[in-house]
This record gives C-alpha cells, sequence and structure tokens, in this order.
C-alpha cells in the first residue's frame, strides 16, 4: 500500500484496480504527491505521459528518494520525466537486506509525511519511525515510537502531522489512534 494523493478517491492496490489499469503480479506502485507540482504537470501533459524512476537497489521495505532536478528524457519521449535515485533510508531493522525477514512483523515502509527537516513514517511493526533530512542523500533515524498492542505487533499504517503543533497522529490497525509528541531531535 501507499499514500495516495490526489484528486482521484484512493484504491487498496492491488486488490480494486482503478479503471484502465492491468492486475500484474510484478507492477510496482509509484504514486506522485500534488505538493512539488509534479501531479499537475503530467495531468496537464498531452497523452499517456510515462515517468521512469532509475533505482539503484531492489525495492524490499526502505524508502528511496529521487531527485527532481535531475530529470532527463532517457526514453527520448519528449518529456523530461525520468529521474535518477539520489539516497536511500534503510536504518529500520528488517527493511533491506533481507529476502526473508522475521514472519512476526511486517516491516515494509508505508506512509510518510515530512515537517521542516523530519519525516515520520508509518512503518507497519515499527510503528513511527522519524528520520532527519536536513542531508536529503544522507537521511538518519532520529526517533521511534512503536505503539503498545496486546497481542503481536503493531501495525502502523498511517501518520498524519499537525504543521503547528508537531503532534504527529498514528493509525495502527491493530491498537488504534495514537497521539505523539516528538521530543528531542525527532521533534525538529
Amino acid at each position: 500500500m501507499s499514500n495516495l494523493v490526489s484528486p482521484d478517491d484512493p484504491y487498496p492496490f492491488p486488490y480494486e484496480l482503478p479503471n484502465g489499469i492491468a492486475k500484474d503480479e510484478d507492477m510496482v506502485v509509484v504514486q506522485i504527491s500534488d505538493a512539488d507540482g509534479l501531479a499537475d504537470d503530467l495531468r496537464a501533459a498531452p497523452g499517456t505521459p510515462t515517468i521512469t524512476l532509475d533505482t539503484t537497489t531492489p525495492a524490499v521495505g526502505y524508502v528511496r528518494i529521487f531527485d527532481e532536478s535531475q530529470l532527463v528524457d532517457s526514453d527520448g519521449d519528449g518529456q523530461a520525466q525520468e529521474f535518477k535515485e539520489v539516497a536511500t533510508f534503510t536504518e529500520p531493522a528488517h527493511v533491506f537486506g533481507e529476502l526473508t525477514p522475521p514472519a512476526n512483523g511486517t516491516w515494509s515502509v508505508h506512509n510518510t509525511e515530512v515537517r521542516g527537516d523530519i519525516a515520520y513514517s508509518a512503518w507497519y511493526s515499527h510503528g513511527i519511525v522519524a528520520w532527519d533530512l536536513s542531508t536529503v542523500t544522507a537521511p538518519t533515524q532520529v526517533g521511534q515510537f512503536r505503539p503498545w498492542t496486546r497481542k503481536g505487533w503493531p501495525q502502523v499504517w498511517g501518520v498524519a502531522v499537525d504543521p503547528e503543533t508537531g503532534t504527529v497522529y498514528a493509525s495502527d490497525i491493530v491498537s488504534g489512534l495514537w497521539v505523539v509528541r516528538p521530543t528531542g531531535p525527532a521533534a525538529g
């Protein structure tokens, strides 16, 4: 699953696909944020625009960062919309380099919100992971909150950050809503 920022209705991929998208077990889901104007550019493009994301490593459950300033037209379609990966964030355990992580949790990132230089990610069994983006090509973990559950591991799948107070709201599939006030480096 991924966070959808779009005027379209969100959909639970790959279970209910929007019209025109065929199910493909090897399909990678990429959703573009409205935050930087790229989504508007894609919507306004003539025909069917394509974007190529040039990755350096296979996907497991971590964050990859692409540099929009390095757009190129490597496929020759007349649109400079191919991105170069400039960094990864792989600090939480079990999200990189383990093809079969422990079965006692879900270790992939789901939803990320940014406030200043700090990103807050819903990371399923890792809970909320706070990471510093002040050097975007070398992000570092600065905090983590793992909700308590009565049974099993948490399954935090959503975060929202109040931009004025810095309060983080997290939705956990297992234990419900958590309201968290980051402290120290995680507070930004």
